[in-house]
């Protein structure tokens, strides 16, 4: 058990030590993404993947930026939501505490209150 807990705390510790850089490098009418990982002694593993002309890897960045946007505009959606979820849980809580004399909402705060304390 002390190994396998040992390597649990291992594998992130490895994950954070090494360095990873990006960057575009421009041969002839080509365009190259260059990454490289650095590990903590200094070594390196490279890799370069052909991004193509000057129209293909227009494309290919437009469609990041596309994606990288609408992932965020899902995670605003849900912060936008986050307003309306809460006039909700707590007009259902408000009803079952006036109908029952019991508050479910305060039960789900002392949970997590236990929790986190």
């Amino acid at each position: 058990m002390k190994h396998l807990l040992f390597f649990l705390f291992l594998i992130p510790a490895l994950a954070l030590a090494q360095t990873d850089t990006a960057y575009v490098v421009k041969v002839g009418d080509l365009f190259y993404l260059v990454e490289r990982t650095t590990q903590p002694n200094g070594s390196y593993v490279e890799s370069s993947t052909l991004r193509g002309d000057l129209e293909q890897f227009s494309d290919y960045t437009e469609g990041a930026i596309v994606r990288r946007a609408s992932a965020l505009s899902q995670a605003v959606a849900e912060v936008l939501k986050a307003d309306r979820l809460w006039v909700t849980i707590i007009q259902q809580d408000a009803g079952f505490q006036q109908a029952y004399g019991k508050s479910p909402l305060t039960d789900v705060q002392q949970q997590y209150d236990s929790t986190l304390s």
